[in-house]
Formats: C-alpha cells, sequence, structure tokens
C-alpha cells in the first residue's frame, strides 16, 4: 500500500480508516500491514508535501494510538516499532534496512519486494486470518502477476477495497464473490 500511501493519501486514510472499526470490534481477526518504518515515513511523506500534510499527518495520529496502546507494543531505543501481536505491525525499519533506498530507487520494484514478503507472512499466518489483502495502485499487469504467484492473496485498488467493505459492513454479498 506504500504506492497509495504515495500518490493517494486520501485514499489510503479511507481505507484505514474504515478498518478501525473492524480492529476495535475484532481485534484478534484484523491487522494492517504495511512498510519497515511506517510511521516514521508518514512523518518525513508530511514534510515534504505541503499539499496533503494534514492527510498524513492524520493518517499518523489514526495508526499511531493502535500501536502505541496495544499491551505488547515495545519501544526499542525510542522506534516506533510494534510488536508482532499489535493491530497495526510494519517490519521493524533493522529488519528490512535495505527497503527505504529501494523504494527511493524503484517504488514498482519496491512493491514487489513487499508483496512478496507480505504472502509469505500471511503463509505463515493462515491459521489466524481468514483473508488477505493487498491494496495498492499497482498497474493491471503487476496485479495479475501477483493474484497469479500468490493465489491466497487478493489484490485491490483502494476504491474497490472500500467498496467490498461497505457492502460488507451493510450485510451485502460480494459481487465479486465466487468469480475469478
Amino acid at each position: 500500500m506504500d504506492d497509495c500511501f504515495a500518490k493517494n493519501p486520501h485514499e489510503a486514510f479511507s481505507v484505514i480508516k474504515s478498518l478501525v472499526p473492524r480492529i476495535n470490534n475484532e481485534p484478534r481477526n484484523t491487522k494492517i500491514l504495511g512498510r519497515p518504518g511506517l510511521l516514521q515515513w508518514l512523518l518525513d511523506l508530511a514534510s515534504e508535501e505541503e499539499r496533503t500534510r494534514i492527510v498524513y499527518q492524520d493518517l499518523y495520529m489514526l495508526l499511531k494510538p493502535m500501536i502505541s496502546a496495544h499491551p505488547s507494543y515495545i519501544a526499542r531505543n525510542d522506534s516506533l516499532d510494534p510488536s508482532e501481536a499489535s493491530p497495526v505491525y510494519y517490519v521493524p525499519s533493522n529488519t528490512l534496512p535495505q527497503y527505504a533506498d529501494l523504494w527511493r530507487r524503484n517504488e514498482a520494484e519496491a512493491g514487489n519486494f513487499m508483496a512478496n514478503w507480505y504472502a509469505g507472512w500471511a503463509v505463515q499466518h493462515a491459521n489466524e486470518f481468514r483473508k488477505f489483502w493487498i491494496v495498492s495502485l499497482a498497474d493491471e499487469r503487476t496485479k495479475d502477476e501477483w493474484k497469479s504467484r500468490y493465489r491466497h492473496l487478493d489484490v485491490v485498488q483502494p476504491i474497490k477495497y472500500l467498496w467490498d467493505e461497505d457492502n460488507r459492513q451493510k450485510g451485502r454479498p460480494n459481487a465479486n464473490a465466487g468469480t475469478k
């Protein structure tokens, strides 16, 4: 979802905000995963992007309490890396230190890297969660490659995710259920 945070932070905010009630109601069944150093990156984006500063600050303020209020929160050397038990988890920056440079050099390659990491994480946690999503602005070819490679993940645009989530909350069946 890095591409969504960077290119369309308003949709990213809407996606994250749509998950807050689910996290509050089903904390064991819902988790948001993100890039290494997610919170610091959002603050960096806020300082770089004048026109979207407020939405990046709002994203930060929406995510940080879900991390730091969790009983398993671990403050490591004043960093904001959460425990994997937190409803919001991102890989600690020191675990994948090369990721930030990869993102700066090639966003598409960084997206592939994180999709691969997330796919592996999803396999390891398949017994804990029923559905795994990648919400991305990636082009159709890339999304099709991810869908083909990672059949256990649903890869969607933010607007599609929001539509599906709205239908779920209203108890309407997903129009695309059972289709490939």
